[in-house]
C-alpha cells in the first residue's frame, strides 16, 4: 500500500488532525501498517454469505421492532451540551463547499 503527500494531508483534512510536518512520515508509516493488517484481515477464512459479509453468530438477538412511544423531548435534551428549544445544538463539521 502506498499513501502519497497529497492523500496524506487530504486524510489530515478530513480528520482536522494539524499535521506536522515532522509527524507526517510517522503517521505514514502507521497508515500504512494498518491498511496492511486490514488487507490480511480480508484474508482469514469465515464464515461468510455469497455477497462476503459475515454470518451473525446468533449470540445477539435483533430488539423487538414493533412502533412505540418516543422519548419526549425534556428528557432527550437533558444531557444534551447545548439545546436550542427542541433541537440539539453540535458545531459545524463541514463546510458548505465540502458537502
Amino acid at each position: 500500500m502506498r499513501i502519497d503527500e497529497a492523500e496524506l494531508q487530504h486524510l489530515a483534512r478530513l480528520a482536522r488532525i494539524d499535521l506536522k510536518p515532522a509527524d507526517a512520515a510517522r503517521l505514514r508509516q502507521e497508515l500504512i501498517d494498518v491498511l496492511g493488517f486490514v488487507a490480511r484481515l480480508e484474508e482469514v477464512e469465515g464464515p461468510h454469505t455469497a455477497d462476503g459479509r459475515t454470518e451473525p453468530s446468533g449470540r445477539r438477538t435483533p430488539g423487538d421492532d414493533r412502533p412505540r412511544a418516543s422519548l419526549p423531548v425534556a428528557a432527550a435534551l437533558e444531557d444534551a451540551p447545548e439545546a436550542d428549544d427542541a433541537w440539539f445544538r453540535v458545531p459545524r463539521v463541514l463546510d458548505r463547499d465540502e458537502g
